[in-house]
């Protein structure tokens, strides 16, 4: 009981921070403290196998309730994969498994980064990360399109408005940097009935863009603001910096698929639009409300794609973080990734910094005579009903590559990501201990 209380406290603790998209250190702190499960309590002389599950097992006690109805974890850990499914992909329904497609969320927006650092590092259309993005933007297909069959039956009838240009206006100020960054001064959703998940399926992404371009926001480079806006502004500077034609952008998914997707093989991986042969797979995603599991809407309708729109399954996701770990994959993506894996601006402590999309943080906090933390490159996401965190530990030892990604079909969950941390430190300080022995 020791032992799930210590940890219980120390995943809490770990929380508080995530729901500002910057979480607080995990915290091992001593000897005496990972004797009681941290790491001391996984025997040093496991298989990684054994390993890995106990570790799991580890941070599942010590998961605060409720937990999600569904639950898949991806881990990369001494090169090999590993994945743990418990639950159900919906109340009553088949268990989850490599099959379930869960949705990422803001996830996406890695995604999003390392599209960026790609298309700069290959010199695509000679794109530079200080070009305003008032010189790419352009919307592919309907501008002035909202979601087909919208829940919220009194959406207004959208006016066709042209896009601003870019010679006045917000977007003369901003970089495609400080998009990808957090630091174009943009908000992080707008106000009003356009910011809910219902609300938003009556905004057009032509509506989008004119609010970035006529609103009044902090002259950049302003401070570190996490914005969905921002990367849905990136989004749409990505498509035409990747299209054949310029007049005739490709959607944001278009690119995703032909330059992530296709590439690693990532077959099971959509944006809205869920095959319908996938979609006995695609988890049901819930909110506990007043004690109780509440069904949610499926994402219906995103007018900024680049921001959230993925949704995947444990296999699939595997791929991606073999390749964001620089262990797998494309050159071109491994490259991508680490520079946007780099911290480049300030973020909200603890972090180490804000790269492109993705954030570094200490894997734990650092306490004598625990070794000093190796820094986790992560990104969380959520929808209504899913909460999800990828993260990549850069520069480990080499005897220890590790990355993981976790999926809940549960949405406003901040544990997810001290969940996923609580198992890679456990596995770390677990190993330094082993060597420590021999």
């Amino acid at each position: 009981m020791r032992r799930v209380a210590f940890l219980v406290a120390a995943l809490a603790a770990f929380a508080a921070g995530c729901a500002n998209h910057s979480p607080s250190p995990f915290v091992p702190q001593n000897d005496a403290s990972r004797q009681l499960g941290v790491a001391s309590g996984i025997h040093p002389n496991l298989t990684d196998g054994q390993r890995v599950k106990a570790a799991i097992a580890q941070a599942l006690a010590a998961l605060p309730s409720p937990t999600a109805p569904g639950i898949a974890v991806a881990l990369n850990y001494h090169g090999k994969a590993y994945y743990y499914y418990q639950g159900v992909q919906k109340l009553g329904g088949r268990p989850v498994d490599g099959n379930t497609i869960f949705e990422m969320g803001s996830v996406t927006k890695s995604f999003t980064g390392i599209l960026l650092a790609n298309a700069v590092n290959l010199g695509i259309r000679r794109i530079a990360l200080n070009d305003p993005p008032g010189k790419w933007v352009l919307i592919a297909g309907n501008p002035d399109a909202t979601a087909p069959k919208p829940v919220a039956t009194t959406c207004p009838v959208p006016t066709a408005t042209p896009l601003p240009p870019a010679s006045y206006g917000s977007f003369k100020y901003m970089t495609l940097f400080e998009l990808a960054t957090h630091t174009s001064g943009l908000p992080d959703v707008i106000s009003g009935a356009y910011g809910t998940n219902i609300g938003r399926q009556c905004f057009s992404p032509q509506m989008f863009l004119n609010y970035v371009e006529g609103g009044t926001f902090p002259h950049p480079p302003a401070r570190w603001v996490y914005s969905n806006f921002g990367f849905g502004t990136l989004g749409y500077a990505l498509q035409r910096a990747y299209a054949t034609n310029l007049n005739k952008p490709p959607q944001w998914i278009d690119v995703a698929r032909k330059q992530i997707l296709e590439p690693l093989g990532m077959t099971s991986t959509f944006d809205l639009n869920v095959p319908k042969k996938y979609q006995t797979y695609y988890a049901v995603g819930y909110l506990y409300k007043a004690g109780q599991l509440e069904r949610q809407l499926h994402w219906l309708w995103d007018p900024w794609p680049a921001a959230g729109t993925l949704r995947s399954t444990a296999p699939d996701m595997m791929r991606y973080l073999r390749m964001a770990m620089n262990v797998a994959g494309p050159a071109n993506l491994r490259a991508a990734a680490q520079i946007a894996q780099r911290p480049y601006v300030k973020a909200s402590p603890p972090s180490v910094g804000q790269g492109l999309a993705w954030e570094t943080v200490p894997l734990y906090a650092a306490s004598t005579p625990s070794p000093p933390p190796p820094p986790i490159a992560w990104k969380d996401g959520g929808t209504a009903g899913f909460s999800s965190w990828i993260g990549a530990v850069r520069k480990p030892d080499v005897t220890q590559p590790m990355g993981i990604v976790v999926m809940f079909n549960i949405g406003n969950q901040d544990n997810v990501g001290p969940f996923a941390r609580a198992i890679l430190t456990t596995l770390y300080l677990g190993q330094f201990e082993a060597n420590a022995r021999r």
